[in-house]
């Protein structure tokens, strides 16, 4: 029994040791961090506006760049002699 309670305690302790030291970097970065982050923002505002826009992006000239252009109407074959195929008339 006192080898379970042995290891018992020692599984806890690590695992309170670990903890206070995560707890102790996170309140280190919240120091860094200026106290008006987030604060006086507006995020319906910020929520209506795409980013890439926010940041200066022409956005026309980015869909000309990276979307390439499909045809408006598909192709259509106008061979109307043959009639209507089935995937069993090469075969037959």
């Amino acid at each position: 029994m006192s080898t379970l309670g042995y290891r018992m305690g020692f599984r806890l302790g690590t695992i309170v040791l670990s903890s206070s030291r995560v707890l102790r970097s996170i309140g280190k970065i919240l120091e860094h961090l200026p106290p008006e982050a987030g604060e006086g923002v507006d995020w319906n505002e910020l929520s209506r506006t795409p980013a890439m826009l926010r940041k200066g992006y022409n956005l026309s000239e980015w869909r000309r760049r990276n979307i390439p252009l499909s045809p408006s109407t598909p192709t259509v074959n106008t061979d109307n002699n043959l009639g209507p195929r089935s995937s069993l008339d090469p075969l037959i």
